[in-house]
């Protein structure tokens, strides 16, 4: 245990991550029962998931960044940072159900390098092949 008063309790976690643990059968019943629903409809509303993933994201990244500048030191400030993070996530949501498959091209792209991520590092645990092309190749 930390004594000072800025430290925190060894093997604190967080509110969800405890719940997770502790009912890991509420996570399973929460997937059992929306896994039919997106094989059924996932396709009618892929629009509609990507939209909502991306404006949360978006909304996230743009409010980390308006902390970081200091934007979010008084109320006015924070309002606005609110207010302008909400609007770029919702536009930028907007955008992606509007262009669904520059979605669907990025996270094939993404998917791909994640996959070759995976396959070079394999190979760089198992036979310790190290060389740059074969990282971009993959």
């Amino acid at each position: 245990m930390v004594a000072h008063a800025s430290g925190c309790p060894a093997g604190q976690i967080m509110n969800f991550s405890k719940f997770v643990h502790d009912y890991p059968w509420a996570f399973g019943l929460l997937m059992i029962i929306g896994g039919p629903i997106v094989l059924l409809f996932g396709r009618r509303f892929f629009p509609w998931v990507t939209a909502g993933i991306v404006a949360v994201c978006l909304f996230f990244g743009v409010f980390m960044i308006c902390s970081i500048l200091g934007f979010m030191d008084t109320t006015v400030g924070l309002i606005v940072s609110v207010a302008v993070s909400a609007l770029i996530g919702l536009l930028a949501g907007f955008f992606v159900m509007r262009t669904v498959w520059i979605a669907v091209g990025l996270i094939g792209i993404l998917g791909g390098f994640f996959l070759g991520s995976i396959i070079f590092g394999i190979l760089l645990a198992v036979i310790k092949w190290q060389a740059l092309w074969a990282m971009i190749f993959f």
